[in-house]
């Protein structure tokens, strides 16, 4: 703690990493935690520094490795820096401190990958969550961008993201996303518009070159909004999954592996509904949880392995504590090299980009740009001092940090030195009690520092100048060279060099040495532990078939338009005769197809089915058919008058509106037709008159499949737009459809497409009320008539 406070009071401020690290923040020992601790597991308590000397990037001593290692590890640095660690773990676990009260923590899933080879190599138990999805990477972040524009439209990041992604028809330039943001908006009172404020006027716009492009990304997003009402979150990825080819577009990166490991956790993830809010808010909810409070890790106990040594990311160790805690890779970047876009967007900043030349050929960095850029190495930094601080804090006994060189001597390091004269320049004048302040290190050299490693020696230089000089001036021996007690700062309890050829011979030498100790250690195999008799149980519970295998694929909700599509006659599932038909086996991994609403001609996207089809399910909804009925010649005027207060009152957007508008005639046929008499004449004498109702039934599985549990049940669900009972006590069922029914047979192309749907509903209403449905309507809205359905 002691250290924690120390080092980070020397250069955490306000204005250099966001926080004022002072007294407000310091961390305070808890006494009774501490001694409840000491009367638990007596130990001393200490920060202890692990230099290695000699670690040269091209590996020289591959020959020596090769005969040492009896598997082919590739020295990566990281996988190097492990034998260091390995050190560690072995001489704690010779002093009877238990695996499983080791961590550690990395940058990355791949350093944790090397740091595990190496140890899982030297007989070290480890485990580690480098082989699940990191819930910071690519795929998270685009699913993210996707669930958020689905759930609302009206945001600029998210839209940013899918506009240059894999989810657009066609990926925008940098370019193309500046010549949007410089649009001019008129009729406008907002000094700074929104950037999708600016987008969406390109739609509207009459001879704009990037009207087709934002038409195709704005149609695709509306046909997945209106997939998101009718298919599970589950089914509706898999449908935009295929569509877009996206297994295929991870399958190329770099780590695509990685990348579709995270895709089917997520899938599997989202193949339960999250009860609170079903949908896609409730799915990007879950989805944020697991990336801001990682979530889905569970506890330590209940996802790591018991008696073994932890491999985590430093962001995956939020929220856990261990006795000992060692860090690895502080030499690696706070930055990526090559991670910056040409254009950036940012909520502070906006959207930038540098400026070009005029012969086109040269990025010119100006002003506003190099701003942005400074502003987001400024956020880079502060982020990583924060992990860093969360990495130190996981510690309760001791902490060790592990600091690589490439030199023969700590010193020899140009870059190091050139950050020491930094830091020297900037402190030498100061005298001991000013060394001690917080702030001491100035931000002129903390912007000049690269990773960790650099910000330790930056402190011990500013801080400790005396212990820096001796540190970076001791050349690592083969045995490692531990410095006096007196010339360490009063926070650190150890500093050991050692040259990496010295630790490559120990720990393998070790190696040998422990083995009883490291198999005594390991996790139980059985050998010699258990009798005959058990060990042959085992065997059969192992080896035996794992029960309810099909329980496992078994939906536990099905639409009924999912149905429909999947042709499956609802009639025979709901059937409860002796005589009932044989089921449809129809239950395959296919994606969810396309509703027939949606399959219109591309060249109508003035209409834009899949918003003219919620538009209007919500206009039938709250439409006032009495009062457009006494409207005479005003009707259509007063149909576009309701439509105004549905706009301002939230249930109509503006698109939605303007596609409902160019159907007023249509609607008209509607409300002055006698099957809307027979409603207002019902809605006026019983009331009995139910719109956008939803309804859930229960069936037995196996009617769905019969591979399919008999005793497992699955829920089928729809939405019913309009049923009455009339004072015959029978029930009339209408559903409004927008379809074009072209020169055909409307009444075979209409029970084609709906034929089974309508059944659902009418089988829904009987078993829930008991009432005998005498007629099941489709209106055609575009047709303005009725259809009669068997």
């Amino acid at each position: 703690i002691d250290f924690i406070n120390d080092f980070f009071s020397a250069f955490l401020t306000k204005k250099a990493g966001e926080i004022e690290y002072d007294e407000s923040q310091m961390l305070i020992a808890e006494e009774e935690k501490w001694k409840t601790l000491d009367r638990e597991k007596p130990q001393t308590f200490g920060v202890y520094l692990d230099l290695l000397t000699g670690v040269r990037k091209p590996a020289s001593d591959e020959e020596t490795l090769a005969a040492a290692l009896a598997e082919d590890i590739k020295m990566t640095p990281a996988a190097r820096e492990a034998f260091a660690a390995a050190r560690i773990v072995m001489e704690l676990a010779g002093q009877g401190i238990a695996y499983d009260r080791i961590a550690i923590l990395l940058h990355t899933n791949e350093d944790c990958r090397n740091y595990e080879t190496v140890l899982d190599h030297l007989g070290i138990p480890v485990t580690t969550r480098s082989g699940k999805p990191f819930s910071d990477n690519l795929v998270y972040r685009q699913l993210e961008a996707l669930l958020s524009l689905l759930d609302n439209p009206l945001q600029d990041i998210p839209l940013i993201s899918l506009l240059v992604g894999p989810f657009a028809p066609q990926a925008w330039t940098g370019d193309e996303l500046m010549e949007t943001a410089a649009l001019v908006l008129e009729n406008t009172s907002k000094q700074r518009p929104f950037f999708h404020e600016k987008w969406t006027r390109l739609i509207d716009a009459e001879d704009h070159p990037l009207k087709t492009k934002a038409e195709e990304f704005s149609q695709r997003m509306e046909n997945w909004r209106f997939l998101s009402q009718e298919l599970s979150v589950r089914d509706l990825l898999n449908h935009i999954i295929s569509e877009t080819d996206y297994t295929a577009y991870l399958a190329r990166s770099p780590y695509g592996g990685d990348y579709l490991a995270s895709l089917d956790y997520l899938l599997d993830l989202f193949a339960t509904e999250n009860r609170e809010r079903p949908g896609v808010r409730g799915a990007l909810d879950r989805l944020q949880r697991l990336m801001e409070e990682s979530a889905f890790e569970g506890t330590e106990g209940s996802v790591l392995l018991p008696g073994a040594v932890r491999i985590l990311t430093r962001h995956r160790s939020k929220g856990l504590e261990w006795d000992y805690v060692i860090l690895g890779r502080l030499d690696s970047a706070w930055e990526r090299a090559g991670n910056r876009n040409v254009v950036v967007f940012s909520d502070k900043e906006g959207l930038s980009s540098p400026s070009i030349s005029r012969d086109g050929m040269t990025l010119i960095n100006n002003p506003p740009f190099q701003a942005m850029l400074q502003a987001e190495r400024d956020r880079d930094r502060a982020e990583a001092w924060r992990r860093l601080y969360v990495a130190m804090t996981r510690a309760i006994h001791g902490l060790y940090l592990i600091l690589p060189f490439s030199g023969e001597k700590p010193g020899d390091t140009a870059s190091y030195q050139d950050r020491i004269a930094r830091v020297q320049r900037a402190t030498g004048g100061l005298g001991l009690l000013e060394r001690t302040e917080r702030g001491l290190i100035p931000g002129s050299v903390l912007s000049s520092l690269r990773h960790d490693a650099d910000l330790l020696i930056a402190y011990f230089t500013a801080r400790y100048p005396g212990f820096a000089q001796e540190l970076l001036a001791l050349s690592g021996s083969k045995e490692g060279v531990c410095l006096q007690k007196n010339l360490l700062p009063p926070s650190l309890d150890q500093a050991r060099i050692t040259n990496w050829d010295g630790l490559l011979e120990e720990v393998m030498k070790s190696r040998e040495d422990n083995a009883e100790i490291l198999e005594d250690d390991r996790l139980p195999t059985g050998k010699d532990q258990r009798s005959p008799q058990e060990i042959q149980e085992l065997q059969r519970l192992l080896t035996s078939p794992i029960p309810e295998q099909e329980a496992a694929r078994t939906p536990a909700k099905v639409t009924v338009t999912e149905l429909q599509r999947r042709g499956l006659d609802t009639l025979s599932l709901l059937h409860q005769g002796d005589d009932a038909p044989e089921p449809v086996a129809f239950w395959d991994k296919e994606t969810a197809d396309m509703p027939y609403i949606m399959r219109q001609r591309e060249a109508d996207r003035q209409i834009r089915g899949s918003a003219l089809g919620t538009a209007m399910h919500t206009v039938f909804q709250f439409l006032d058919i009495w009062v457009l009925q006494q409207a005479a010649d005003e009707g259509e005027n007063n149909y576009l008058s309701q439509l105004d207060k549905l706009e301002d009152k939230g249930l109509l957007t503006p698109g939605e509106k303007k596609a409902a508008s160019g159907l007023a005639r249509e609607v008209m046929a509607w409300a002055k037709s006698p099957l809307a008499g027979r409603l207002l004449e019902t809605e006026e004498k019983s009331g009995k008159v139910y719109r956008e109702m939803p309804f859930t039934l229960a069936l037995p599985s196996s009617r769905l499949d019969p591979s399919f549990p008999a005793d497992e049940n699955t829920l089928v669900q729809g939405m019913i737009d309009l049923w009455f009972v009339e004072e015959d006590g029978q029930a009339v069922l209408v559903d409004f459809k927008t379809d074009r029914t072209g020169q055909g047979d409307a009444r075979k192309l209409m029970t084609d497409r709906y034929g089974i749907q309508m059944a659902a509903y009418a089988d829904a209403i009987s078993r829930a009320t008991g009432r005998r449905v005498k007629e099941k309507i489709i209106w055609l809205v575009r047709q303005g008539r009725p259809l009669l359905m068997d």
